[in-house]
């Protein structure tokens, strides 16, 4: 009986096996390569006829280095790979070859699933997206470079409808006079990882800008873009950055967000284990925030500078800094109006927890501003050192401010704060913690053995690790500051009493 139902099950499941591999063979065999042979742009050969030759599915490769000057925009409605690995293949939206950018490179169809790898898209021009103009479709884009495209709208180097990754890209040159030099990105997905954002421009976003969409910038660099107005790193109109182990140096807004400026009250705007660095604006040199919610953590803004808010500019909303170090900024404007070379708040509300902010300066001819500066709104601190700022560590001009959370300054200017001649602080360098884009960890300021920050921190309020990822507490009680120190560390020092020369920042 069994035998019989065995030779049954084998009758039925035979012919149902053959349609599943006949089909699948198919489905294989349908993936084919179509090799371009030339640079022409409607030849046998090219690249234009090998798109439309393809089937769903399909890749395309090229048997040498090419430019090809396209005279229409090459258009994607299919899953589809454009591959230029092993040659440097370069697709022009310059027709003539004469340096002067006539049409758009790719237009991605709704229907398609594309992938660019290893591809040049160079001297694109458009309204909206003068390299690629995304509508609606999935976009991968890899290890290719999008460069000297333009748009007189929207998104100098993408405009971007639907889903997109950009892995290993570099956006150099891009330009736009409305938004996103580099890449417009509108209420979609859009993931950046390990690429360079550098000399794109805008009058808003010059790197990226973000329209109520979700942002996802990881392991990467923006530096020296520049906007017209506002956010010459990033920019961000509603929706959600996060921005991680990333670097945004040298970007300049002529207005707001030398950095990163976020409007919205929707935003939700995350930047962890980052450096911000010699960025520069008007207003918010590092940073502007205006609406929603902004946290900061594990990351050092040093070196950026603004009339006010040379770190961070708080107009409204919610911002949080943890684990985070400021250093070195400064508010360069002189009159009335202008200060907080680390931070100013003249509304919203702020939290800081276990930070360092030393050696920031604020050029206000009537002194102070230096550090904090609090107009209005209300300004929580804990487990936190403020020193060494310029003249003041703090200027209290109203609003609520709440320091008695076991914070370290030395002056009287930060009402609650100790006051300590002794807190030791090693200049800001590399003291370890996780990598950055740029191969280094962000920088902070050791604490050097004696200073009054050790074991001097609230274990009930203290975050679990500093800035570097070490656990806390390592002594008796956790450290004051974004710095916990190690017991390593204190061997170390032991035999380098030089370092202790090392008083301040």
């Amino acid at each position: 009986m069994l035998k019989r139902i065995t030779q049954c099950l084998i009758i039925i499941l035979l012919p149902i096996l053959f349609i599943v591999g006949f089909m699948l063979a198919a489905q294989v065999a349908r993936a084919d390569n179509h090799l371009v042979t030339n640079a022409s742009d409607s030849d046998p050969g090219s690249l234009r006829q090998a798109i439309a030759d393809a089937s769903d599915g399909d890749t395309i490769t090229f048997n040498g280095d090419y430019t090809i000057y396209l005279n229409s925009t090459l258009v994607i409605d299919k899953r589809l790979t454009i591959d230029g690995s092993g040659h440097a293949v370069t697709v022009s939206g310059d027709s003539g070859g004469d340096g002067s950018p006539d049409v758009r490179v790719f237009y991605i169809q709704n229907t398609a699933i594309a992938t660019l790898t290893h591809l040049s898209i160079v001297s694109g021009t458009a309204d909206y997206g003068g390299g690629i103009y995304n509508n609606y479709g999935t976009l991968t884009i890899i290890s290719s470079t999008l460069s000297g495209n333009s748009a007189s709208g929207q998104g100098g180097g993408i405009y971007n409808n639907g889903t997109l990754t950009v892995i290993s890209g570099i956006f150099s040159g891009n330009s736009t006079s409305g938004q996103g030099g580099g890449i417009y990105h509108n209420m979609d997905m859009l993931t950046v990882i390990s690429s360079t954002f550098s000399g794109n421009s805008s009058d808003d976003g010059g790197g990226i800008y973000n329209y109520a969409g979700t942002v996802s910038v990881q392991n990467s660099t923006l530096s020296g873009n520049s906007a017209n107005w506002w956010g010459g790193g990033i920019s961000v109109w509603g929706g959600t950055l996060t921005v991680i182990s990333s670097t945004l140096s040298g970007n300049l807004a002529s207005d707001q967000g030398g950095g990163i400026y976020t409007f919205n009250i929707g935003d939700t705007v995350s930047v962890q284990n980052s450096t911000l660095s010699g960025n520069l604006a008007f207003d918010g040199g590092g940073i502007y925030h205006e609406g929603g919610t902004l946290t900061v953590i594990s990351s050092t803004l040093s070196g950026n500078s603004a009339d006010y808010g040379g770190g961070i500019e708080i107009a409204g909303g919610t911002v949080n800094v943890q684990n985070s170090t400021l250093s070195g900024n400064s508010a360069t404007g002189t009159t009335d109006w202008y200060g907080g070379g680390a931070i100013d708040q003249w509304e919203g509300i702020s939290l800081i927890i276990n930070s360092t902010i030393v050696s920031n300066t604020a050029a206000y001819s009537g002194g102070g501003r230096d550090g904090l500066w609090l107009e209005d709104g209300t300004m929580t601190i804990s487990n936190t050192i403020v020193a060494y700022n310029d003249t003041a560590n703090c200027t209290i001009s109203g609003g609520t401010f709440n320091g008695s959370d076991h914070n370290l300054a030395n002056d009287a200017t930060c009402p609650g704060f100790i006051n300590s001649s002794t807190i030791y602080l090693g200049p800001l360098a590399n003291n370890g913690g996780p990598s950055t884009s740029s191969g280094q960890a962000t920088f902070t300021h050791a604490l050097l053995p004696g200073s009054a920050a050790l074991d001097a921190g609230n274990d009930a309020t203290c975050l679990s690790t500093d800035q570097r990822g070490v656990a806390r507490p390592q002594g008796a009680h956790c450290d004051i500051g974004a710095y916990e120190k190690t017991q390593d560390q204190q061997y170390r020092y032991n035999y380098l009493p030089v370092i202790l020369k090392n008083v301040g920042p």
